[in-house]
């Protein structure tokens, strides 16, 4: 039986442990996915309750502060419901990557930059990449 002919006829035996490696990554990822959605429930919501906390720290555009910290809560949680249900691979990641770069960049915009108690979030998002 030519090799091509034996890739047709599916998995040999002895490749049962590199799937079952592959299948376990994965799984993995996904897995990866959700926690990472999950802590960017837990930074969103401290971020806001940290704003409301500490009304002396947004010292410039304090509404609009208030409100893209909402927004982002709102969107981790969407966010989190949307990784829940996923089932295979996309490019998800990639996108939320770039999503929470630009929203933190925005944050530290607002608030007072690098001195900013927001600047976890860049470490937050090295983290995740």
């Amino acid at each position: 039986m030519s090799s091509e002919a034996s890739h047709l006829a599916g998995p040999r035996t002895d490749d049962a442990h590199r799937l079952s490696v592959f299948g376990w990554r994965y799984v993995s990822r996904i897995q990866t996915e959700r926690t990472i959605a999950l802590a960017r429930i837990v930074l969103a919501a401290a971020s806001l309750f940290a704003v409301w906390l500490d009304p002396a720290e947004p010292t410039r555009y304090v509404q609009l502060t208030y409100s893209l910290h909402a927004l982002y809560l709102l969107y981790a949680l969407i966010l989190a419901l949307t990784t829940r249900h996923r089932q295979g691979p996309s490019r998800l990641p990639l996108i939320t990557h770039i999503v929470d770069i630009v929203a933190f960049s925005v944050f530290q915009y607002l608030t007072l930059g690098p001195s900013s108690p927001f600047f976890v979030y860049f470490v937050f998002s090295l983290f995740c990449g």
